[in-house]
């Protein structure tokens, strides 16, 4: 499964983002791959409530 999801990286270099179909979700890492991590956690965690 394929999830979008949006990113940019925040003035004191953490990388911002949420997936597009939650977007008032944000999550955070120091690098594309740990917000990922995060992302991939957030959807695990929603899908399940």
């Amino acid at each position: 499964m394929e999830l979008e999801y949006t990113y940019w990286k925040s003035k004191d270099g953490w990388f911002v983002g949420y997936l597009n179909i939650w977007p008032e979700h944000l999550t955070q890492g120091k690098d594309v791959s740990e917000l990922e991590e995060m992302l991939r956690d957030l959807y695990t965690f929603y899908k399940e409530v």
